[in-house]
């Protein structure tokens, strides 16, 4: 018996989600790896996602847990101030 071509596409989403959940994990931790150690700071760090102005990176202290968010309606996020606000007042250029 032969697979319906729905149920191709449908393993081939799913093998494609995957994959990209894998690439934006490694993409993540990657600009975890290169966050600054502030001494004294007991809270997650936050940094931009390159090429966005809205989305951006929690990585944790231990360096274990991060994950991408992303500033709601048209706030941008603003590194020096870690956390988002109005594009008037962010210089991102992306």
């Amino acid at each position: 018996m032969l697979f319906p071509v729905y149920y191709c596409f449908a393993l081939y989403s799913i093998a494609l989600t995957l994959t990209g959940a894998e690439l934006v994990s490694d993409e993540v931790a990657a600009v975890c790896k290169n966050a600054p150690v502030l001494e004294g700071f007991s809270r997650p760090v936050y940094l931009p996602v390159p090429g966005s102005c809205r989305q951006y990176v929690e990585c944790s202290l231990d360096g274990g847990n991060h994950g991408v968010h992303e500033c709601p309606g048209e706030l941008t996020f603003k590194e020096e101030m870690q956390g988002c606000y109005w594009p008037d007042d962010s210089d991102c250029k992306a």
